[in-house]
């Protein structure tokens, strides 16, 4: 689901797990106690950016990656930047800002990954490309809740 859309409390995010979702992006400046309480209704996993983009707040919350871990997983971690031009809609026009806030992107993906290192939180990551949370739950098609296993 968008990050546009970005439901805020766990009926909500219930709801668009049930109407298919196979992950949702919840907004950046929900407090961990939300994430906690979204996670308890809910398998579908959370896409959060951990360095927002201005139009969607510029949080930026780096030091709070392994606890947003721990209450979010499964949880697909988002780079975007903060206080950075834009680059929508793309063009030929700005192919290497393009490419200069991709490097960027990867750069602080890479802080991330050596923070939670550094504090013993990097164990018992998925692997890379791993894209099956298990079952998510449905709404039912013929009066039963329907489970459905994610497709990747």
């Amino acid at each position: 689901m968008s990050a546009l859309i970005g439901p805020v409390n766990p009926a909500s995010y219930a709801v668009y797990e049930r109407l298919g979702a196979d992950s949702l992006n919840v907004p950046s400046g929900l407090t961990l106690v939300h994430l906690t309480e979204i996670r308890r209704v809910s398998r579908a996993p959370m896409d959060l950016y951990v360095e927002a983009p201005d139009d969607l707040g510029g949080y930026v919350r780096m030091y709070e990656t392994a606890e947003l871990i721990r209450r979010g997983a499964p949880l697909y971690l988002k780079f975007g930047l903060s206080r950075a031009a834009g680059i929508y809609p793309y063009g030929a026009q700005l192919r290497e800002h393009a490419l200069a806030t991709a490097r960027e992107r990867v750069r602080r993906g890479r802080l991330v990954l050596d923070l939670l290192a550094r504090h013993g939180a990097d164990d018992g990551m998925s692997p890379i490309g791993s894209r099956h949370p298990g079952e998510l739950r449905r709404f039912p098609v013929d009066g039963t809740v329907v489970e459905a296993r994610r497709s990747s």
